[in-house]
This record gives C-alpha cells, sequence and structure tokens, in this order.
C-alpha cells in the first residue's frame, strides 16, 4: 500500500490540482453570485434585504 506506478502524480501534485479546482469554483461562485445580484435588482428585489 502507499506505491506509486511509474509515471503516477504524487500525493502533493494531486493536491496542487484540488487547490487549483478550487480556487476556480470559488471564482465561479462568485460569478454566479453576482449574476444573480444584478437580475434580482433589475427585477426590483433588493437581495440584501432577503433572509
Amino acid at each position: 500500500m502507499g506505491r506509486c506506478a511509474p509515471g503516477d502524480r504524487s500525493i502533493a501534485q494531486r493536491l496542487d490540482t484540488m487547490e487549483q479546482e478550487l480556487g476556480g469554483v470559488r471564482q465561479d461562485l462568485g460569478d454566479v453570485k453576482r449574476l444573480l445580484t444584478a437580475v434580482a435588482r433589475a427585477q426590483g428585489i433588493d437581495p440584501d434585504t432577503i433572509s
């Protein structure tokens, strides 16, 4: 157990990839939030008052 086949990525490399992908997801979620806020405001809804 714990052995890697030749050519396999190390755990550190896999963690780096996951960290990069998570950063992309965070950015996408921020974009979605901005889009939904703009749509709400265009409909006359103040998103800051919705609980």
